[in-house]
């Protein structure tokens, strides 16, 4: 259940009604195309989310109603899918050249401004770059330098920049559960319970939802009225960080050559005893404290999975929700089919080689981590993986909403 808050003022429960509605049905008609595909030219927004694999540029289309409040969708692509563009190596391994990694957001800022027609297209559309764990994980001075770089090599392209920076985690993990609840439509109200956001990228893994109980939401968001969440994030722990840091042949399908000339045994409970040994070094549990994560009180109501949940969950055919019983029962089954075979039945999945693992960690994360029991059904797989950028986009649009059109 939602925390007690003010009555929601009329001109904002339009505004998030328009946004949710405008994100579930994004796919339907041309709501998703740059200006002059359709009557009435819109604004644009564009988010880059400079993050631990790499930076990747996400186009929103924001159109102002009657009261100067907009509507928010995804620009989309010739198949109806969100477009995004995506550059590697990750802005944070420039901390040794950094005007050599900003110079390299021009492929960015090009194919967006493409995207919507050209720089003059480009010229009034706002321009966020926000960068996650792997610039977070930077020594001060590096990331400083970085950002500075950044900074100043946006500012002189065909964008209108409003800000660089890097978000803490919980800012992140705000971001996403604002997404997930504009696209489940759960911010009409304050009477409508909202949703939780797991999150699992590739440093790092976060938790967000809407205690009930006072003294838990800590972190609060700056919306009209504000949400107060309880939020926490674990640099360190996401899942490339982590499969690199075990490093077990458990975690691997039998018969896959590790690099180091060792082979996969596609153990199952060796590599959770792995995975758990893994957390338990990187974040000791508070004494007493039953789960290996420390400071994550209960989960409260229903949660969303989003990105290495969905894209696990979306691998084993499971859904709409994730139950750690179920994901455990077929990565058993995955963890122990020989890579040969699996290479003949799935050789088209580039991440073949990670999904034993990936089963095995996200079982161990929700279980021993997040303490859900293994049959807990409350986690939901996001169908449609609406990523932070767009939560980041409505608020800080949610700021210029009072302007109407030139």
């Amino acid at each position: 259940m939602s925390a007690p808050s003010p009555p929601y003022p009329a001109h904002l429960r339009r505004l998030l009604a328009v946004l949710a509605s405008g994100l579930l049905f994004a796919g339907c008609g041309s709501s998703g195309e740059p200006p002059g595909t359709e009557p009435g030219a819109a604004r644009h927004a564009l988010v880059i989310d400079a993050g631990s694999s790499g930076s990747r540029a996400h186009l929103y289309r924001w159109r102002p109603l009657d009261a100067g409040l907009p509507s928010l969708t995804p620009v989309r692509d010739p198949e109806g899918e969100p477009w995004t563009f995506e550059i590697r190596p990750a802005l944070h391994t420039f901390a040794a050249d950094p005007e050599v990694g900003a110079g390299r957001l021009t492929a960015l800022l090009d194919a967006s401004a493409q995207r919507l027609g050209g720089a003059e297209q480009a010229r009034d559309a706002p321009l966020w770059l926000l960068a996650t764990a792997g610039v977070r994980g930077l020594a001060e001075t590096d990331r400083t330098r970085l950002m500075k770089a950044v900074e100043e090599h946006l500012d002189a392209g065909p964008f209108d920049l409003r800000e660089v920076r890097t978000l803490t985690g919980e800012e992140e993990a705000a971001y996403a559960w604002v997404a997930v609840n504009l696209v489940a439509d759960r911010l009409v109200s304050p009477e409508v319970e909202t949703l939780g956001a797991l999150d699992l990228g590739g440093a790092s893994t976060q938790v967000t939802f809407e205690p009930t109980a006072a003294g838990l939401g800590g972190f609060e968001l700056p919306t009209r009225p504000s949400h107060h969440l309880f939020t926490r994030s674990f640099l360190g722990l996401g899942h490339d960080r982590a499969r690199a840091s075990v490093d077990s042949p458990d975690c691997f399908p039998p018969g896959f050559p590790l690099a180091d000339g060792r082979v996969g045994r596609g153990a199952w409970e060796p590599c959770r005893e792995a995975i758990r040994s893994f957390l338990e070094e990187s974040l000791p549990a508070d004494a007493g404290d039953p789960d290996l994560l420390p400071g994550v009180p209960p989960l409260e109501g229903d949660l969303v999975g989003i990105s290495v949940f969905r894209y696990t969950a979306d691998f084993f055919g499971l859904g709409p929700r994730l139950v750690p019983t179920e994901l455990e029962e077929h990565g058993r089954r995955h963890c122990a089919t020989p890579w040969l075979t699996l290479q003949a039945q799935r050789g088209d999945d580039p991440y073949l080689e990670t999904r034993c693992f990936a089963a095995a960690y996200i079982v161990t994360l929700l279980t021993d981590g997040y303490g859900l029991e293994p049959g807990d059904d409350r986690v939901h797989v996001a169908e449609v993986d609406p990523g932070w950028a767009l939560g980041a986009a409505a608020v800080g649009l949610e700021g210029r909403s009072a302007t109407p059109a030139p």
